[in-house]
C-alpha cells in the first residue's frame, strides 16, 4: 500500500500525496527531475510517517551521525523497489525528506 501512495506522490509532483493516514497533509516538492522533497513539522504525523515507512519497506539504512551533520538528531535511507525515501529528524522535531526515484 505504501509503494502505491509513493507512486501516486511522485505522479501528483508538488499536490498533496493521497489522503493516507501516513501521508495526510504531506506535500512533495519538485526540486529536481526524479526528487521531490517535503517537510514535516507535526509529531505525531513524522512518527505515523516512520513507523509506515519501516514497515512497508523493501529495506533500510540508518544514516550515521557523523554525516548528518549537527542539526540533524536521526536519519534513514527506506529502500523501495521505485524509489528510495530519505527521512531526516533535525532537532527541534522537523522532519526533512525526499522521495527519489530510482
Amino acid at each position: 500500500m505504501k509503494k502505491i501512495l509513493l507512486i501516486a506522490a511522485l505522479a501528483l509532483g508538488t499536490q498533496a500525496f493521497a489522503q493516507s493516514a501516513p501521508l495526510n497533509g504531506v506535500e512533495l516538492v519538485e526540486v529536481k527531475q526524479n526528487v521531490k522533497d517535503f517537510t514535516i513539522t507535526d509529531d505525531e504525523q513524522a512518527y505515523t510517517l516512520h513507523r509506515a515507512l519501516l514497515k512497508e519497506c523493501d529495506s533500510y539504512t540508518v544514516i550515521d551521525n557523523d554525516i548528518l551533520g549537527s542539526d540533524a538528531i536521526h536519519g534513514v535511507f527506506f529502500y523501495f523497489k521505485d524509489e528510495k525515501v530519505l527521512y531526516i529528524l533535525c532537532k527541534g522535531g522537523v522532519v526533512k525528506g525526499s522521495v527519489i526515484q530510482k
